[in-house]
Formats: C-alpha cells, structure tokens, sequence
C-alpha cells in the first residue's frame, strides 16, 4: 500500500454514513465496502456485546474507529487500537464529528499497545477483534485470556484463522456462545461471521 497518494480532483476522503453516524475515510484506511449490510454487521456485533453502559470496551483493530464510535453509543468507554496511523487520525476525526467523547485511540502494534494497557491495570469488560485476514497473534489473544473480560465478539471473514483463534480462546476459558454470518460480499462464497464467547 502506498503512503503517498496525489488528489487530482475533489477530496481526499469519501464519506459513508452508517446508522446516523458519519465517517470520513482516507486512501489508506480500511472500511466496509458494503454499507447496508455494514450496519447490519455492526448491530450483530452491538447485540453480541451486551452493553448496558457500564462497560470498558476494547476494540482491537479498529480501523478507522466505526465499530468503536458504534459501541460508544452504549458502552461507558471504549478503547480503540489500529496500527495504521492514517485510520486512527480517521477514527479520532469521525469521533470529534460525531460527538462521541468517551472514545480514544491508540496507534501501535495491537499486542504491544493491550500490554502497555494491561500493565496499567486498564482491563476491559468486552473485548471486540476485527483482525485482517490473517487474523490476530497469539500474544494478543494470550493478553485477553489474561484480562478475563466477560465477554469476547470476533469479527472475521476467514474461516481459517477464525477457527485457529477460537480455538485459542477455548483453550484459554472461553467458550463459543453463538456465531452469526452476516452476507457482506454478494455473488461470492465469503461471508463475515460474528462470533459471541464468554467465560465457560
């Protein structure tokens, strides 16, 4: 991916507007390329996460912070980590834009930046991964295993590295409550899936 990109006319983001909320997207970050659906997707994520107001939510690979700023809405505070610099300007943006205030975003490695937070003794009540194809680390998910939120929502369209990581959690005291696919990517075989697990 290039970190250069020239506008030759008009802006240099395109907006989306998903459930009232507005987002601002630059070259280099990703989104949702289904936008009807994507609130579909997120509310599945919304229901799996159980929120009441009172929790601290993780948002591992955040992007350009729509899952974050969604959760906001219903969460007490969410946390919001993205090692791509240009999606987290993004995701602060859309926030400030939005007026949500109890979201904040850190830029870094996802594994390095959750065990700055977990040295801190800054845990979360639910925990929300949206990883890329390859899925998350070992470390990252060791880190979860180890906060011991109530509740884990993964967000994934690789079946592959879904079932290794679901595995991973299990291992660790997790256990698979529901999965949901939600039909992102019409005419094709992919699905996205949202997977629910709590303690055992």
């Amino acid at each position: 991916m290039s970190q250069h990109n020239v506008v030759l006319w008009g802006r240099d983001t395109i907006t989306d507007i998903i459930d009232g909320l507005k987002f601002e997207i630059s070259p280099n970050s990703f989104f949702q390329i289904n936008s009807k659906q994507t609130q579909v997707l997120y509310n599945q994520v919304l229901e799996a996460a159980g929120l009441t107001g009172n929790e601290t939510v993780f948002d591992l690979y955040c992007g350009t912070g729509t899952i974050s700023i969604f959760l906001a809405r219903r969460a007490k505070e969410v946390v919001g980590i993205e090692i791509v610099e240009a999606a987290v300007k993004d995701a602060r943006r859309n926030a400030a834009a939005n007026a949500i205030g109890n979201a904040s975003f850190y830029t870094g490695a996802v594994e390095d930046i959750v065990a700055e937070l977990y040295e801190d003794k800054k845990c979360a009540d639910v925990v929300v991964l949206d990883p890329p194809r390859k899925g998350s680390d070992s470390v990252t998910l060791d880190l979860i295993v180890k906060m011991a939120p109530s509740r884990i929502v993964y967000v994934s369209c690789n079946p592959a590295t879904l079932a290794r990581d679901l595995r991973h959690l299990a291992d660790g005291g997790y256990k698979i409550k529901s999965v949901v696919p939600v039909d992102m990517f019409g005419h094709t075989s992919h699905v996205e899936c949202v997977v629910l697990m709590s303690r055992v």
